[in-house]
């Protein structure tokens, strides 16, 4: 049975409770903490390769090759029933010029993906709280686990905000 991918990355996610996990693909067994939540490379259930972008420039990225995309030929899928492709940092030559690091998200607006922060950040969470490690446990938490979005959301500055004397502002 194939993977669902929800359709874009605003896609109401379950309330609790939780419905029991039908998950039909591999489980990684091995690894420690947080990479117990990927998926084991080359799982049929999920795409092998995924064309990528900078989340603020677009179609506008510049790859230090001179692309437009980066091309993930090892992506990290997450576990669970709607799979989350764990994000890359490539350098974006625009952003990088301009001081900024940048999230490559994938060009297809129905893939969801998640920052490998985030994901780190979230197993953590769940081992302080010395959450059953068992894997039924972890396919219902990721169910919870919201996807990046696919925007830049804040200034990192306020001159990026385009006035030194406004806080920071929502962008675009």
């Amino acid at each position: 049975m194939p993977v669902q991918v929800w359709e874009g990355a605003n896609a109401n996610r379950p309330k609790h409770p939780l419905p029991t996990p039908s998950f039909s693909g591999h489980v990684k067994t091995t690894g420690s903490g947080w990479e117990t939540l990927l998926r084991p490379a080359g799982d049929p259930e999920v795409p092998q390769t995924v064309e990528t972008w900078c989340h603020r420039c677009k179609e506008d990225t510049k790859t230090v090759d001179r692309s437009s995309i980066y091309v993930d030929k090892d992506p990290r899928w997450t576990i669970g029933n709607h799979p989350m492709y764990v994000e890359r940092k490539p350098t974006c030559k625009i952003c990088a010029d301009q001081g900024r690091v940048a999230r490559f998200v994938p060009v297809d607006g129905k893939i969801l993906s998640i920052f490998q922060t985030t994901l780190i950040e979230t197993w953590r969470e769940w081992d302080n709280k010395n959450l059953d490690r068992g894997m039924y446990v972890y396919l219902q938490l990721m169910e919870q686990v919201a996807p990046s979005g696919r925007t830049a959301r804040f200034a990192k500055s306020r001159q990026e905000a385009g006035d030194p004397k406004k806080a920071l502002v929502k962008t675009q």
